[in-house]
């Protein structure tokens, strides 16, 4: 049986592991951040992809009100975004929107404490506060 959605992932999987992904991972760790409300135990690496607009097949911004998305768009968006969910957790990260603009894509992962020693030469905090409330809370911590 012909399934188009499975066609359109296939090809958009090998597409997107084509992607450096150790180069994407490495550039999260210099855009960390460390939110004590949010997530106590651990620290967000977190990188740019790019804009909704330029990375998804269709270019397209999904609203409530829009009227211009066509029934091959939502199959194509839909099979790239899963492709690209399931290939970012494979190198263990995930995709999420950027904070105050739900157009952009981002790729995260987190780093627990007990992974802080390990890695703690390749981390780069985005803000003195960041690593000051990290430290803070990593001092209790051990």
């Amino acid at each position: 049986m012909f399934d188009r959605h499975e066609i359109l992932k296939k090809h958009y999987s090998e597409e997107i592991n084509n992607w450096n992904w150790a180069s994407i991972k490495k550039d999260a760790l210099s855009n960390c951040f460390y939110d004590k409300r949010e997530n106590p135990d651990c620290i967000l690496a977190s990188t740019y992809l790019g804009s909704v607009l330029c990375i998804m097949p269709s270019g397209k911004f999904y609203m409530p009100w829009t009227t211009n998305q066509t029934r091959s768009d939502v199959t194509k968006d839909g099979a790239y975004c899963e492709a690209l969910e399931e290939i970012a957790e494979s190198h263990g990260m995930y995709i999420t929107g950027s904070d105050g603009d739900g157009c952009d894509m981002v790729a995260q992962f987190s780093i627990d404490f007990s992974d802080y020693e390990e890695m703690k030469d390749k981390i780069q905090f985005v803000t003195s506060d960041d690593l000051d409330n990290f430290e803070q809370a990593y001092s209790e911590y051990i």
